[in-house]
């Protein structure tokens, strides 16, 4: 299922996909659940991809800290309790990830055509993380299914930690997280394992705005993978920020694809309570893939 290691949002993909530590918004529960902690709104983020060989994918993510959906709520005659003192309940989140590579002709071993079929992947998940002093918790549980001539379904589940200090009197995150980890898709007689990957990352915010970030990825079908990246914010007006954010990984860059592949870069627009994001990744001789999203907060 190599859809699952397919980064969905393009401000990461923008920043080489150094994200492990630096997710604090919705697709936190692809990176690592535990970035979900420290959201105080909720989040929803949308993204399109037009990825090589007209594969295409979709994501939408949700996550709502528990104790805010009390936030409305006051005390006073014929009211609810205040519910806003309570202890933090943690953030919960929900994603949705879909890719669709078109349609496929089939044939037998003579050649006839036999019609065709159109492979497709789903994962939706759900996570739940939470803050415990410096530290940040996560896990996510997901029903992954694949289509290809046949169906296969399986489960699977990640798990992520955070530390947050400081370094130079910055801001400095240290993450850790397990994606993908669980039970193979059976197609038949051939059971295909899911990408199994422990990533270790850091982000560090030198100020306010401007965000570093480095990740160390270790799949169990490939070598160990480097993703390095950069943010930074500049204000345009009194409403509105614009980011520009380059990034480097070496999986892309060892593929002997040729032009820039490994180098990737990408902008965004922040407005009051939404923002507009774009990332460029090229893959050499396979062609470049183009991703957009719309990140909302409330």
């Amino acid at each position: 299922a190599p859809f699952l290691k397919l980064a969905p949002d393009p401000r990461a993909a923008a920043m080489g996909e150094a994200f492990t530590a630096g997710a604090d918004e919705a697709s936190a529960i692809f990176f690592n659940p535990a970035g979900l902690a420290g959201l105080d709104h909720m989040s929803v983020q949308l993204s399109q991809a037009f990825y090589v060989a007209d594969i295409s994918y979709q994501f939408f993510g949700y996550a709502q800290p528990l104790s805010a959906l009390f936030h409305q709520f006051e005390t006073g005659p014929g009211r609810l309790p205040d519910f806003t003192r309570l202890p933090d309940w943690g953030v919960l989140g929900l994603s949705v990830l879909s890719v669709n590579t078109g349609s496929i002709d089939r044939i037998d071993n003579t050649e006839a055509a036999l019609g065709s079929f159109t492979p497709s992947d789903l994962a939706a998940s759900a996570a739940y993380a939470r803050r415990f002093g410096a530290f940040d918790l996560g896990v996510t549980a997901k029903f992954i299914e694949s289509k290809i001539a046949s169906s296969a379904q399986t489960f699977a589940a990640d798990a992520g930690v955070r530390f947050n200090t400081t370094l130079a009197e910055q801001p400095l995150t240290l993450a850790a997280a397990v994606r993908n980890a669980g039970g193979t898709l059976k197609y038949g007689s051939k059971e295909e394992p899911l990408p199994l990957t422990v990533a270790l990352g850091t982000a560090w915010r030198p100020s306010k705005d401007v965000l570093v970030g480095l990740d160390l990825a270790m799949p169990n079908d490939n070598k160990p993978v480097i993703g390095v990246g950069s943010e930074v914010t500049l204000p345009v007006n009194a409403d509105m920020k614009a980011a520009v954010r380059v990034g480097y990984r070496t999986l892309d860059s060892d593929a002997g694809l040729g032009g820039l592949t490994g180098l990737s870069a990408g902008a965004g627009l922040s407005f009051a309570f939404f923002r507009v994001d774009y990332a460029w990744v090229p893959f050499g001789a396979l062609g470049n893939s183009h991703r957009v999203g719309l990140s909302f907060r409330f």
